[in-house]
């Protein structure tokens, strides 16, 4: 059975220098592919991301998650998903919230990139019927769940 288990870690820093500082030691410590978690820094503009994501020039996840799924970012929902969207030439994977809207899921999705459709509840862990429903609906919309 072949795997697709991957070392990940996430890059979660406040400005851009601090992600390259950051994913360069990571790289060097043998990290698979790096999470770069977009609302992590303090402000986020497309620009030094692109120019970052280049810059590494190493396989990598985009992430910006809304605080209600543990993030920080500070825009709108249009704001957050337009720089996810930008991202997706630049990185092998998206990571998009399952309660993010469908029609911004599929847009992420149809762009080619590898999504990877996640939940996160940090108050219960869901009973089996409902977790069964949220892996089948992520499974449904995107690559991974």
């Amino acid at each position: 059975m072949y795997s697709q288990t991957k070392i990940a870690i996430p890059i979660f820093q406040p400005k851009i220098d601090g992600v390259i500082e950051v994913a360069n030691d990571c790289i060097k410590k043998g990290a698979d592919i790096l999470e770069f978690s977009i609302d992590g820094l303090k402000d986020p503009n497309y620009k030094d991301i692109k120019e970052a994501i280049e810059e590494i020039n190493f396989p990598m996840i985009a992430t910006n998650r809304i605080s209600t799924e543990g993030g920080s970012f500070k825009g709108s929902e249009e704001e957050r998903i337009d720089i996810l969207y930008k991202c997706c030439d630049l990185v092998e994977y998206v990571d998009i919230e399952l309660q993010s809207d469908d029609e911004y899921i599929s847009m992420i999705h149809d762009t080619g990139v590898k999504t990877i459709v996640s939940y996160h509840d940090f108050e219960k862990t869901p009973e089996i019927d409902e977790i069964t429903y949220i892996v089948n609906k992520e499974q449904e919309l995107g690559d991974i769940a």
